[in-house]
């Protein structure tokens, strides 16, 4: 008989502290490795997501501004628009200096595209998870984002653009506009969304 069992004690008693341990830094690994998982998901997803509103972008501004040269010639008049948003006003001259326009233009717009665009897959994923249907006609999504793209058009051009002193976005051709967000930029967005589904709920 040894000595733990003569004293009473399990043998094993002087090997707990060590095992558990042991068993704590093995449970320890595996939450760490669970949260880089994780995070490296997430950023797979983030950089999906920024691909996809910057095509989209891209695409809707290269409309925008092939329209605007070939009515009036200026190339850059849609950037300067945009720019106004933080510039004022004067960035719309024709006579105003075109860098800080485009610049500052180009940098609101990819703004706002992925502000928008990360919103309407966020709200899309949501919905899908409540509805299964939308995982099932996963081609809904197009005209879905084509939609969300008009309300955002809606509520930007005739609501906040006339409440913050935006008045000129109200003032374009509304023909023009509706084809560059429900076709160049939602649909665009849509189909991104759809080829790459990442819009889709875990599991």
């Amino acid at each position: 008989m040894g000595r733990d069992e003569r004293e009473g004690r399990p043998a094993d008693d002087c090997a707990h502290p060590r095992a558990s341990s042991r068993q704590r830094a093995r449970a320890g690994a595996r939450r760490r490795e669970t949260g880089a998982g994780r995070a490296a998901t997430v950023a797979r997803w983030a950089g999906v997501e920024a691909l996809g509103c910057f095509l989209a972008a891209v695409v809707f501004l290269a409309f925008e501004m092939a329209v605007a040269a070939l009515r009036d010639g200026r190339f850059f008049a849609p950037l300067q628009a945009i720019a106004g948003i933080a510039l004022g006003r004067p960035a719309l001259a024709p006579t105003a200096p075109l860098a800080p326009a485009v610049l500052v233009g180009l940098g609101i717009h990819l703004g706002f595209a992925l502000l928008f665009g990360t919103s309407f897959t966020l709200g899309y994923r949501l919905l899908a998870g409540v509805l299964p249907a939308l995982v099932r006609y996963h081609r809904l999504i197009i005209p879905a984002a084509s939609v969300y793209a008009l309300v955002v058009w809606l509520l930007t051009y005739y609501g906040l653009g006339p409440l913050f002193g935006w008045g000129w976005f109200a003032r374009t051709d509304p023909l023009v506009t509706f084809f560059a967000y429900a076709v160049f930029f939602g649909a665009i967005l849509g189909l991104y969304q759809d080829v790459t589904r990442s819009w889709q709920p875990d599991g």
